[in-house]
């Protein structure tokens, strides 16, 4: 939900939406916006184009560091000549593998929306033309995102470029983690364990791809990458065509639509409760879709503030239910939930969880 409401921060919410709104973009991990944004302390501005770089560097550098680690890693095998030596190094490699490839994974899967956002933020799609003559013959093409910067140069033309080239990573990322995914699926587990048995698919997983499909029922092990590519759908209208256009409007109601009655239908959630908590989260887009949506007029101020407080305890409503499943999830330790943080933390200490 904090994509949307990044997305929609220039529409005329009710004000205590306010706080909410920034929780929720600090939760989405909007790297632009915790570490460079706050311009009213330092006199720094960040320009859609500077926003571009930093979110397309971060994985290019945390990939390419990786694979220099992983060659580096090659060499000091192959230096060594002794058997003894050589199956100690082996396994140490193995270990020290598994920790970068859950580091690497994790950063990578946090910070993909961002990485979407900042691409299809510089798409031609996303520039206005304001005509300057009554007669439509001359006009100056803005970007919707800052009105300082044009469109109509070569500046702009090159990062345009640059950020359809970019649009390789957002395919690419989700169709390794399927691939990888569907690869340990096909794996058998022991007969005399079942399938839905945890330990059985600790076993089929890796432990830094294993936290992707904890949560989900064996038959669902994709449905992660469903819930990314639902994400980046519904983000993609926002950018492209403006959150006043009827398009984008009725593709992200169409969108929460279509996966409220996926979710309901497969319930591809493990945790029946993790599962109504879905169900939850999802109406709650579903209901602010909507009504934004519905435009109110603006002499109707008693219709729009009984609206906006709907609206606000359905959010604060769907928050409330968060935070007190997870304090009694941390409790207990029984959801899958808590036992996803223990696989990432036990992989990343080089254990084995039984």
């Amino acid at each position: 939900m904090g994509e949307f409401w990044d997305s929609l921060d220039v529409m005329n919410w009710p004000i205590y939406f306010q706080w909410v709104a920034t929780v929720m973009v600090y939760l989405q991990f909007d790297v632009s916006f915790i570490f460079v944004k706050p311009s009213c302390y330092v006199n720094i501005s960040v320009t859609p184009y500077e926003e571009f770089v930093i979110g397309i560097s971060f994985p290019l550098l945390l990939i390419s560091t990786t694979k220099i680690l992983f060659m580096g890693m090659t060499c000091w095998l192959r230096a060594c000549k002794d058997p003894e030596e050589v199956e100690r190094r082996e396994k140490k490699s193995k270990q020290y593998k598994e920790k970068i490839m859950m580091l690497v994974l994790s950063m990578l899967f946090v910070t993909y929306t961002y990485t979407c956002n900042v691409i299809f933020a510089l798409y031609g799609q996303t520039c206005e033309k304001f005509y300057l003559d009554e007669d439509q013959l001359q006009f100056v093409s803005l970007m919707r995102s800052d009105y300082s910067i044009e469109c109509k140069t070569k500046l702009h033309a090159k990062y345009t470029t640059a950020a359809y080239i970019a649009t390789i990573y957002v395919v690419l990322f989700p169709g390794y983690l399927f691939i990888q995914l569907w690869r340990y699926s096909t794996k058998d587990c022991d007969h005399s364990s079942s399938v839905q048995d945890g330990t059985c698919r600790r076993k089929k997983y890796p432990p830094w791809l294993y936290f992707l499909c904890e949560n989900y029922k064996p038959a669902f092990w994709y449905w992660e990458i469903v819930e990314l590519g639902r994400k980046v759908l519904q983000t993609i209208v926002v950018i492209l065509y403006g959150y006043d256009s009827s398009l984008s409007i009725l593709v992200s109601v169409t969108i929460a639509v279509i996966f409220l009655s996926l979710n309901a239908a497969y319930a591809p959630m493990k945790d029946h409760f993790e599962h109504r908590l879905q169900q939850a989260s999802l109406w709650a887009i579903f209901l602010n879709m909507l009504v934004a949506a519905v435009p109110i007029p603006a002499d109707q101020d008693s219709a729009a503030l009984i609206t906006g407080g709907l609206l606000c305890v359905i959010n604060l409503g769907v928050l409330l239910i968060i935070i007190g499943t997870c304090t009694s999830l941390i409790c207990c330790q029984k959801s899958p939930v808590v036992n996803s943080g223990v696989t990432i933390y036990f992989a990343a200490q080089g254990s084995n969880i039984n």
